[in-house]
């Protein structure tokens, strides 16, 4: 797409500028598909039980909740939990939901 119009006669140093900004502007759109493709490479190579955990958690049910529902220790929910977050680097359940609503709206 366009990122900006140049009426002639232009001027080389906006010419130039347009260009600077075109680059920089791809380089950024890059870094985020790149970081999207890992967060989602990430989400594939989770494990059926991570995702069950990651499903409970983006659902907004309390750590019992998920065990109870799952048939699993509470403790064994807090370790799929620690471990989920380790993956995708966050430092909270608000963090990490957020993080796969996200995914959600950037996957195809």
């Amino acid at each position: 797409g366009a990122i900006d119009f140049l009426e002639k006669p232009y001027r080389a140093t906006d010419l130039l500028d347009c260009i600077d900004t075109a680059l920089s502007t791809d380089a950024r759109q890059r870094e985020e598909r790149m970081r999207v493709k890992q967060r989602l490479d990430t989400y594939h190579a989770l494990s059926t039980e991570e995702r069950a955990v990651l499903d409970g958690i983006v659902a907004g049910r309390a750590t019992k909740e998920i065990a109870s529902e799952i048939e699993v220790s509470l403790r064994t929910i807090q370790f799929r939990r620690e471990s989920i977050m380790k993956k995708f680097n966050v430092n909270s359940r608000a963090e990490l939901v957020s993080l796969i609503v996200k995914l959600g709206e950037s996957s195809p």
